[in-house]
């Protein structure tokens, strides 16, 4: 069986993928060093106990879901399935995202109490999870002279107000 160069098609709608070597005669990898280019032309790994442990220590350093999964070497689309299917399986993704959370709230709140500045680790909390990290709202208030309401003036014509009220 041979493959074609990367990313070229053979055949309507058909994809090959080229596997790359470490040059060191490893195991052949996807040009990102994980294996999911290898993989999709094989076919869809097998969720196996190492990868699923790959899976959850990638999920665990606060990858999204998708990118951990393609860094373990596995489909995102089985594993949504599978945490559809078996509830064991999406509370241990649901924990290892949670320890995520929790290392990076626990880094923002040493870095606040230290004073420093938290502008990195708040756009993380806020990107990854803005469901439980919600971006604050702004809002502006505009005041008048010594903090009196706004005066506006304006001025029209009487055939002005007439067509205004027409309408």
């Amino acid at each position: 069986m041979s493959r074609s160069p990367r990313g070229s098609t053979k055949g309507p709608g058909k994809l090959h993928f080229t596997a790359l070597s470490d040059g060191k005669g490893g195991e052949p990898h996807a040009r990102d060093g994980t294996r999911r280019g290898l993989d999709a032309y094989r076919g869809s790994p097998k969720l196996t106990d190492e990868l699923l442990e790959e899976l959850l220590t990638q999920l665990a350093t606060g990858l999204p879901l998708d990118t951990a999964c393609h860094v373990a070497g596995v489909w995102p689309s089985g594993v949504y399935a599978r945490m559809k299917s078996d509830d064991e399986f999406a509370a241990m993704v649901s924990c290892a995202r949670a320890h995520a959370q929790r290392d990076v709230f626990n880094v923002h709140k040493d870095l606040a109490y230290q004073g420093a500045k938290t502008g990195g680790t708040e756009w993380i909390m806020e990107t990854l999870w803005p469901g439980v990290f919600p971006r604050p709202t702004k809002t502006v208030e505009t005041t008048g002279k010594d903090g009196g309401p706004v005066k506006s003036d304006i001025t029209i014509t009487l055939a002005e107000a007439r067509e205004i009220a027409e309408d």
